[in-house]
């Protein structure tokens, strides 16, 4: 008898000895596992094979090679695209910064410390398309408030009818999405303030220490994990997101506000080019997958200490 087939019965033995003890925790991880699986993994794997074939979406699947991702790399309208997501991207920069003043405003307040918060989850208490409806009647050139008020102040001569300027529409829709989701961070920030005991600040005080300092030395390390999670959350949602953009200017002028979502939603039922479709989608996820994945190994540099001596 070999010695495979004396140890494998025992390694049987002991692996179904494994997943009786630890059942339970298997059946939470199952719902996760389905997801990934089956809702992530198996759609992603069909997009990529889609992505070398050609499929109308009442029409019949023919392989063609690379033919989409050259069809795609020769389209101006994807680098104009690609231009309005990347930018669209970047107000994650700023929800970062709203997000985490107004967690360190609220933590070092000692009363109605409820009520501002409160006061500064409400963007995101509401659904996007709500906000985004406020937001166009208030910015409408013609009957919105903020152009009223801004030409009876004497700071513009007439209205700017910013749906027919693609770095206008831009700008706005970038706004907009900017106050929409900025409470997130300030949700995570607020929440990891919470375990800094303020005997530490009263104690850096004590010896000296200036505000910043304090936040440089104390606050921020404490904060710092909330924020790489808030930071990659928000840029993979911000690079994704379509509805906002779509509601406010429907990706025009042109294709100028058309982020990467929305080329997506118009390959596929617009022109019902579902294979092209999946290609962009590709990109898209290529381009999140990037982002995060740098700025992942960014922070694990930061985090050796090196940002943070002195």
């Amino acid at each position: 008898m070999s010695l495979e087939s004396t140890t494998l019965p025992g390694r049987l033995t002991r692996a179904r000895e494994s997943f009786n003890e630890h059942r339970l925790a298997y059946l939470f991880v199952l719902p996760t596992a389905f997801y990934l699986v089956f809702l992530w993994w198996v759609p992603f794997l069909w997009g990529i094979w889609m992505s070398f074939h050609s499929w109308p979406l009442f029409g019949e699947v023919e392989f063609i090679g690379l033919d989409n991702y050259a069809y795609i790399l020769s389209w101006d309208v994807f680098y104009t695209s690609l231009r309005a997501t990347v930018v669209y991207g970047l107000q994650t920069i700023p929800q970062l910064v709203l997000g985490v003043v107004a967690a360190l405003i609220v933590w070092d307040m000692d009363r109605f410390e409820g009520a501002a918060s409160w006061a500064f989850l409400a963007p995101y208490v509401f659904p996007p398309l709500i906000i985004g409806t406020l937001w166009k009647q208030i910015l409408d050139p013609n009957s919105g408030a903020f152009f009223a008020y801004l030409m009876e102040w004497g700071i513009l001569d007439q209205p700017v009818y910013w749906t027919s300027e693609g770095n206008a529409a831009l700008a706005v829709i970038t706004l907009v999405g900017t106050w929409t989701f900025w409470p997130l961070v300030f949700l995570l920030v607020v929440a990891s303030l919470r375990g800094i005991p303020k005997s530490h600040i009263e104690t850096a005080k004590v010896y000296g220490a200036s505000r910043w300092q304090r936040f440089r030395k104390i606050i921020f390390p404490q904060i710092q994990t909330a924020v790489i999670i808030a930071l990659i959350l928000r840029v993979i949602w911000n690079l994704g997101k379509i509805e906002q953009p779509l509601q406010l200017t429907r990706g025009g002028p042109g294709w100028d506000t058309s982020v990467l979502g929305i080329v997506l939603y118009r390959l596929a039922w617009n022109r019902q080019e579902m294979a092209l479709s999946f290609t962009v989608g590709l990109f898209l996820a290529l381009l999140s997958f990037t982002v995060v994945i740098g700025l992942i190994v960014l922070f694990e540099r930061r985090s050796s200490g090196v940002s943070f001596q002195g």
